[in-house]
């Protein structure tokens, strides 16, 4: 246990340096719209080749971060997609900003695909990986645990504490769901295109009111949770087998 608890601190440790240098990017040169976009996504983009070239190097192949093909039928098991969708459309609840230029939109896609293939390749295809030596659960449980956590760096973007709680949840049981997925159909590859679909939907999406935006982001994560308990009790079987 003691050799994956330090590969895991490990990969937190060089996510969260490049997140965090990726923040301070923008905060320390004032950046904002479109050229702050542009300025995350290059460290966090970074933090995709680095662990990349890593496995390039080491083992000649990425197929252990979980690049694999769909496993046959696993989609349709439970319509694990389904709830996932729902939930990144509801981020359009207040419509499509369509004033935005075509540079915010590319800046938009190249930082939210780099999001998407970091974080899962991180949390999922590393951290979740890793601990399935001590069971699906334990594995699912603590990868979700870390993904929530690290959204504590909302704060040193300007988040509100209570709007940092709620992101923390919502990542918990987001992370939870794409444990899930990235165990039952043994393949990141629908974990990252739902991962950056629903930042994208958030980044194109209409200004609401403060109000409006906690009711969006608590129903959310409601539905989260209830598919996530849904997930847990029809798969419980399946994992202790």
């Amino acid at each position: 246990m003691l050799k994956q608890i330090g590969k895991t601190a490990l990969a937190m440790g060089i996510i969260m340096v490049f997140y965090f240098v990726a923040g301070a990017s923008v905060v320390v040169n004032s950046l904002e719209g479109t050229q702050a976009k542009l300025s995350q996504g290059i460290f966090i983009w970074l933090s995709v080749m680095a662990v990349v070239l890593f496995y390039l190097i080491r083992f000649r192949s990425i197929a252990d971060l979980g690049f694999h093909k769909v496993r046959e039928g696993s989609i349709r098991e439970l319509l694990y997609l389904i709830p996932m969708l729902v939930v990144a459309l509801l981020g359009l609840s207040g419509g499509v900003n369509f004033s935005y230029g075509g540079s915010f939109l590319f800046a938009s896609l190249f930082l939210t695909i780099g999001v998407g293939l970091s974080e899962e390749i991180y949390f999922r295809g590393i951290i979740c990986k890793l601990w399935m030596a001590h069971g699906s659960g334990k594995a699912i449980w603590i990868s979700s645990i870390l993904f929530g956590i690290c959204h504590l760096l909302n704060i040193l973007g300007g988040a509100g504490v209570g709007a940092t709680i709620l992101q923390i949840f919502f990542a918990f049981f987001y992370g939870a769901i794409l444990a899930v997925i990235f165990l039952r159909t043994q393949s990141i590859v629908p974990c990252i295109l739902l991962h950056f679909l629903h930042d994208f939907c958030s980044f194109i999406a209409k200004d609401i009111s403060q109000i409006a935006q906690i009711g969006v982001g608590v129903t959310q994560t409601l539905l989260l949770l209830f598919y996530l308990i849904f997930l847990v009790r029809n798969c419980k079987s399946k994992w202790e087998r």
